[in-house]
């Protein structure tokens, strides 16, 4: 006969298993966040660079002092974008890195709740075990008082 205590052991089992699941699959949704932020930190990067490869002044005659001020002005701006887009590819390196930490925590946690349910496993495997022994104890016990109490048959 199970005990309220072996159901209440076999949903707790139940409970870790899940927790244990729920907390793998956040670490695994956090690797794949981490990841695409790495993707685009590195196209981020690569677009600046690539802009201010660009944006470098050709050497040519015959410039007007507007004009000059004119392409200054392009390259400062192209300057400003390419420092803006390195910071945002910096942004996404620091959460990626988050994402790594929060990754790592939720790993911790999985494997915090599967040591749980193992342990707990464990303890009512050794209840059940105990229990079968006192019941094959009573059990033998009630058959030696049968055999005791058992009237002789006259000979």
């Amino acid at each position: 006969m199970n005990s309220p205590a072996d159901a209440r052991g076999l949903r707790l089992t139940k409970l870790k298993q899940a927790q244990r699941q729920l907390a793998l699959l956040s670490a695994q949704a956090q690797q794949r966040a981490a990841a695409q932020r790495r993707e685009e930190a590195a196209a981020l990067r690569a677009s600046a660079e690539q802009t201010l490869h660009l944006a470098t002044l050709q050497p040519e005659d015959g410039l007007t002092r507007s004009l000059l001020f004119d392409r200054l002005r392009v390259l400062a701006v192209a300057r400003a974008h390419a420092l803006e887009t390195g910071h945002a590819a910096g942004d996404m390196e620091a959460d990626a890195t988050r994402c790594d930490a929060a990754e790592r925590v939720q790993r911790e946690r999985a494997a915090l709740q599967h040591r749980k349910q193992k342990k707990l496993e464990h303890w009512h495997a050794q209840q059940r075990r105990a229990t079968n022994r006192l019941r094959e104890s009573r059990l033998h016990t009630q058959t030696l008082d049968e055999i005791a109490c058992r009237r002789r048959s006259p000979r």
